[in-house]
């Protein structure tokens, strides 16, 4: 349990430390040319995949990587119902994720990816809150 615990407690960080750097390059009033918008959309790619590392450590920490077509999403729905948990957000940017790993930088849509770089912001605080708490859970005695 202890390396689960450390496992989770390196993925938040990495996951705070990514949305800050994505919130600081907002606020500097980004271009949302080719370049910008292939950084939002790979920290997107990245914040999700970070997500995901914790979900699998908190629901089956012996999980090994997964190959089936489907385990993103059951993983996802796992969890829908679960209090103050941002299902919707998520779906959104797990589809963006699916989109982002299968296609070219040509495909992106500064406008589309503008809208799923907000709403990786808007959900992280009720993430993060809900995250922490399941953390706090494993380490309680």
């Amino acid at each position: 349990m202890r390396e689960v615990v450390h496992d989770l407690e390196h993925e938040l960080a990495e996951l705070s430390r990514l949305v800050e750097r994505v919130e600081e390059w907002l606020t500097s009033d980004p271009t949302w040319n080719d370049v910008g918008t292939t950084f939002a959309a790979s920290q997107v790619h990245s914040f999700y995949g970070g997500v995901e590392r914790c979900l699998l450590l908190l629901t089956d920490p012996q999980s090994k990587p997964r190959h089936s077509g489907g385990w993103h999403t059951d993983l996802l729905r796992a969890l829908e119902h679960e209090d103050a948990f941002p299902y919707h957000d998520l779906r959104l940017l797990l589809a963006f994720r699916h989109f982002y790993r299968n296609s070219s930088a040509v495909f992106l849509d500064p406008i589309k990816v503008e809208v799923v770089v907000r709403t990786l912001i808007s959900c992280w605080p009720a993430l993060s809150h809900w995250l922490w708490e399941r953390l706090r859970g494993l380490r309680a005695p």
